[in-house]
């Protein structure tokens, strides 16, 4: 499964730019796009997200993408973090199964997965 990080390098290698060059476009430290690139950090918040995006100049599609992308990668890590082995395997195929759907389907999962995660883990469910 692709996580957000493959998916802004696959961005970033698409505009033909140097992470240094997009981590200065975005406001953000090199080091930390590196991370994020390599999956050795969450997806960034909405601020640092958004300054990104700009960075990039992202189409809508795009824009819907990472943001998707952020959201079940944040998701699988979550999972992971817990080590519930069932409740992982669920998550995880259920992460495959939505990465085509469309963003007004996937906010409404996302409510749906936030409420389970609520009921399951009450301390990772609102991040």
């Amino acid at each position: 499964m692709e996580k957000f990080g493959s998916c802004l390098m696959k961005l970033r290698h698409s505009r033909r730019l140097l992470q240094k060059d997009l981590a200065k476009k975005a406001e953000i430290d090199n080091t930390y796009l590196a991370l994020l690139e390599r999956g050795r950090r969450a997806p960034p918040r909405p601020i640092v997200m958004q300054r990104i995006i700009d960075a990039l100049e992202a189409s809508d599609e795009e824009i819907a993408l990472l943001k998707r992308m952020g959201r079940i990668t944040r998701l699988v890590n979550a999972i992971e973090e817990h080590e519930d082995a069932e409740g992982a395997l669920i998550l995880i195929k259920i992460a495959h199964q939505i990465s085509s759907l469309h963003v007004s389907d996937l906010e409404r999962f996302q409510r749906e997965i936030e409420g389970f995660l609520d009921s399951r883990w009450p301390a990772i469910a609102h991040p």
